[in-house]
């Protein structure tokens, strides 16, 4: 990780690169790719990403400047419904991996609650949970009509009228549903 002046005749993309089920203040949120003016990658060498002032030639350098919210935060807590919005029913065999190519549906719950995906991905970041029963059976609802994923980039849930989305994708989704702040057209 160094400093790094942008060069003139290149770019950045819009932030937040490989962020999806990252936890809340995880700077993956606000890496931006770098492009030249043809609107590739620079030549391998040169940084591939920057977060604030800084170049990175793997995205796992920006990693290591990850300071998590303590785990009683209202982010971190919408985050954790989230995991187990988007992982229910998903388990790892044997619990010893959060990765989701390797996992075992179970809507029944027949497996250890430790071997929840979500947990998993939780306990990642947060070795202090503990495996969130009460999502487990009755998880939240994900995508359209759920909490929103506000939690991302926001220290509370916008108002609809005052969301702007995602940097990439203006509020709301199609005139029906924002999936920052949560909101749904009525009907």
């Amino acid at each position: 990780m160094k400093h790094y002046t942008i060069p003139p005749t290149y770019h950045l993309g819009n932030p937040g690169i490989c962020c999806a089920g990252e936890p809340p203040n995880h700077p993956r949120y606000e890496v931006r790719p770098i492009y030249t003016k043809c609107g590739n990658g620079p030549p391998w060498g040169r940084p591939q990403y920057y977060l604030n002032g800084y170049g990175f030639n793997e995205l796992e350098e920006a990693d290591k400047l990850f300071k998590p919210l303590p785990y009683d935060h209202p982010r971190v807590q919408a985050w954790e419904r989230d995991q187990y919005a988007y992982k229910y029913d998903c388990y790892s065999p044997g619990g010893t991996t959060g990765a989701v190519d390797r996992l075992t549906i179970d809507s029944e719950h027949k497996q250890p609650p430790e071997y929840h995906l979500a947990y998993l991905a939780v306990k990642e970041h947060y070795p202090e949970a503990k495996p969130r029963l009460d999502l487990i059976e009755k998880p939240p609802k994900y995508g359209k009509g759920a909490e929103g994923h506000w939690w991302e980039r926001h220290d509370k849930p916008p108002k609809p009228e005052e969301c702007k989305g995602e940097t990439w994708q203006a509020h709301p989704v199609n005139g029906t549903w924002c999936q920052v702040c949560g909101w749904v057209a009525e009907g």
